[in-house]
Parts: C-alpha cells; structure tokens; sequence
C-alpha cells in the first residue's frame, strides 16, 4: 500500500556576534524578523562605548558584544512511500524566525551623544542584516535541497539523506557566519565602530 507523511526537523543557530566592544535574495518560503532592543542609560560622565557596554545583555566567553542575529528554522517536509518501500519526497517547506538584538539609546541623552549612537546604530544593523542575509540564504538551501532529494530505497533512509542534507547546509552556514565576522571584524569595517 503506498502512503504519504508529514515530518519535520527543527534546528537554529545564534549567530551574528557584532562589535566586539564597539569595534532579500532568494528566501525561505515563510519568514518573521522581529527587533529586540535593549536600553542604553548614560551616567553623568561616561562615554557611548562604555554605556553600552555595561547595558549590553550579549556577552560571550568573556566578551561582550553590542548586538546579534539569532535565527532558527523549521523545515516541514512530505514524502510518498510505494508498495515496494520506495520513498520519495513530494515538498518541502522551511519556516524561518530571524531576531536581531539591538540597544535603545535612553531618550535623555545630550544630542551631539544621540547623534553619534544613531550613526553607529546604522552601521550595527547593516552588519546584523548581513547575518540574516546568511539565515535566508540558508533556510531557502534547506527547502530546495530537501526537496530535490532522490527517491530512496526506504522512508528512513530517505529521511536520513533529508537530515545529512541540513547538517551539511547548517554546518556551511556556522562557517559562513564565522568567516562574515572576521571578514569585517564584526561589523567594524562597515563603519559599525565607535572611536
């Protein structure tokens, strides 16, 4: 008897480390973005780079850092089994939620301050949006690799093949966003530094 069936995997990846101490293409056929932000108070005599180090929620291994992109995905997939065990899938569809983490600057803070923050804070999303550049990228991957997958001797070597198939873009993907980092030394190169 031949069937069809519904499975699905769910995996993510926190990713976009930005500014370490102040240093859409083809896209998932379902996607949010929200905008988290944390605030920035100044204290009376201290400067951008040290407010917003001491208000920032993102530290890792010792460092902290003024914003990041978490993303996480969730790929869906239907596959049809013939009477004789063969398996192969018939779609594949990939949710992607993206969150960017960014600070809020107190709304009492002197002008030629707010002015400062608010280039800066350009510069610090247009890196962050280059790590979701890389969560589209990847999630689109995912769909079209699951989907293109071959037909298999059984449903569970089918489904094993779907699972390589996303630890290898997830594992490029972790890549990516490592190199994206160092490449731009967190966002520094493209301006996202305060001097």
């Amino acid at each position: 008897m031949s069937r069809s069936s519904a499975h699905s995997l769910r995996f993510g990846l926190r990713l976009g480390l930005a500014c370490l101490l102040g240093g859409l293409a083809q896209g998932a056929a379902a996607q949010s973005t929200e905008f988290r932000y944390y605030d920035v108070p100044l204290r009376e005599g201290e400067d951008l780079r040290s407010a917003l180090n001491r208000a920032s929620p993102i530290r890792e291994a010792g460092d902290t850092f003024h914003a990041r992109t978490d993303w996480s995905a969730q790929a869906d997939y239907r596959w049809w089994k013939e009477s004789d065990g063969r398996c192969r899938i018939t779609n594949s569809h990939v949710t992607l939620a993206i969150v960017i983490t960014l600070p809020r600057l107190a709304a009492d803070a002197p002008a030629a301050t707010r002015a400062r923050f608010d280039s800066y804070l350009v510069r610090l999303r247009e890196h962050e949006d280059g790590h979701a550049r890389v969560a589209r990228e990847t999630a689109f991957a995912i769909e079209s690799r699951i989907r293109s997958l071959p037909e298999a001797k059984s449903c569970e070597a089918l489904e094993a093949s779907a699972e390589a198939a996303r630890k290898a873009l997830m594992d490029e993907a972790r890549e990516r966003e490592k190199r994206y980092d160092r490449d731009t030394q967190h966002g520094a190169t493209q301006g996202a530094r305060l001097d």
